[in-house]
């Protein structure tokens, strides 16, 4: 039998082992999925604390939930709340995940019952939607997430979403004349390059085509755009796909509703955008494009529509055929481009109304709250690669003391920077908001 010392000290440890098995928790203290919470109160999940139910409903079963904010019954706690199959996307909106009764965002593929996580919406493409390609996919492959295909046997299935899976290489243009998105790889940069003369992607038609988060490039000879829009009123957004090197333009959108937001437009020797209808562009890098026979430099506008936007990008060493504009050509059009960084050799731009812009140093500068300085760019040479996520990216960025910091226009819709990191209330010009 043991002494009494002993036995003291087995009770003691005892003790420590039961406490730290949760004897602290319960309705009246702490909570978890394992300790719920005595009716009507719920457990808050992130602070293991129990509570009354946020709008004030007690179930005991769904039909009992009544609000759209909540309606489904979580019965451990007895109280409504927006979801509660477990790290599923059936019962959320946007095809969201359930988190702990809470409908969040997805945070890769790997979340998902379709394998693709959508990065506009946080949500979940429903599998029928997604077709998957890979460089070595076959054209009557399904398509499907463990038997990919090409990426013309992709766009022919009809669906919604193409995930690109890996760098690509096609021998003749890409045909889209349908409402599609395109989506890199999301854990690595995704490209697409042809191998023969000629644009990269063909579009045509009326319908949406997003692409997203990958790369065109390397098309080659005079007509090697990247994108070419042939025909038709499409709308096409760029967000996050970089266009490098191509032997003519990176896009030539022609008629296309056409959008650029966060995208590298570098060293295409036809020049950077050519748009004949409404553009968007913004956050985006536009440099080295065009040359001292082309007629488009960086950009090149047509449309005489007054909703073109040309905000918070960084024009560089863009180059046109003598007299022509070196980054921005308006043709005349009433246009404004606020918060844009113009660097290289006059003329800069032309036909276009500029505001708290910055030009090189020595220009005159005419627009409102435009400004003449170095923009200390903290690097000019084109990185081989980069991670879909950027967060290393220097390339046409600030540095300390550029006169661009805290200098562009207080636009409420311009969040976030070419980074996707958020923009300062005192906005800075150009693509990039520094981060000391």
């Amino acid at each position: 039998m043991p002494n009494l010392a002993s036995r003291s000290l087995w009770l003691s440890l005892l003790f420590l082992v039961v406490a730290a098995g949760g004897c602290n928790k319960g309705p009246t203290l702490e909570c978890d999925e394992q300790y719920p919470c005595a009716a009507p109160k719920m457990c808050d999940l992130a602070s293991n604390v129990c509570l009354p139910p946020s709008d004030g409903k007690v179930c005991g079963k769904d039909e009992d939930c009544t609000t759209a904010a909540n309606p489904f019954c979580a019965v451990e706690f007895n109280t409504c709340v927006p979801c509660t199959m477990e790290d599923s996307s059936g019962q959320c909106p946007s095809r969201r995940i359930c988190k702990r009764n809470v409908c969040e965002a997805c945070q890769d593929d790997g979340d998902c019952d379709g394998k693709l996580c959508l990065p506009d919406t946080g949500g979940c493409a429903l599998p029928a939607d997604v077709a998957f390609v890979t460089a070595t996919g076959m054209d009557n492959a399904p398509c499907t997430d463990t038997m990919p295909c090409t990426l013309r046997a992709a766009l022919a299935t009809g669906r919604s979403y193409v995930r690109l899976r890996d760098a690509l290489s096609v021998d003749a243009a890409v045909t889209i004349n349908r409402s599609v998105s395109i989506l890199g790889a999301s854990d690595e940069r995704t490209s697409v390059t042809r191998t023969t003369a000629g644009p990269i992607f063909d579009i045509s038609g009326t319908g949406t085509v997003k692409l997203t988060n990958f790369e065109l490039l390397g098309a080659t000879g005079t007509n090697g755009d990247a994108i070419k829009v042939s025909g038709g009123t499409p709308t096409l957004t760029l967000e996050a796909v970089d266009l490098i090197g191509n032997g003519g333009l990176g896009v030539s959108s022609g008629s296309a509703f056409l959008t650029i937001l966060k995208s590298l437009i570098v060293n295409n020797a036809g020049g950077g955008v050519a748009a004949a209808s409404v553009v968007h562009l913004e956050n985006n890098i536009i440099v080295g494009n065009g040359s001292a026979t082309s007629g488009v430099s960086g950009v090149q506008l047509a449309s005489t529509a007054t909703q073109n936007v040309v905000r918070f990008n960084t024009f560089a060493n863009n180059v046109a055929s003598a007299g022509a504009a070196q980054a921005l050509s308006c043709g005349g059009i009433a246009v404004t481009a606020s918060s844009n960084i113009f660097a290289g050799t006059a003329p800069l731009v032309t036909g276009c109304t500029t505001r708290h812009s910055l030009f090189p140093a020595g220009t005159a500068v005419t627009g409102t709250n435009d400004l003449a300085g170095d923009p200390l760019f903290a690097s000019i040479a084109l990185p081989a690669s980069r991670n879909p996520d950027r967060d290393a990216m220097t390339y046409y960025h600030l540095s300390d003391g550029s006169p661009a910091i805290d200098k562009g226009e207080a636009i409420n819709e311009v969040k976030q920077d070419f980074d996707g990191g958020s923009r300062a209330a005192a906005r800075d010009i150009g693509a990039d908001e520094y981060v000391p």
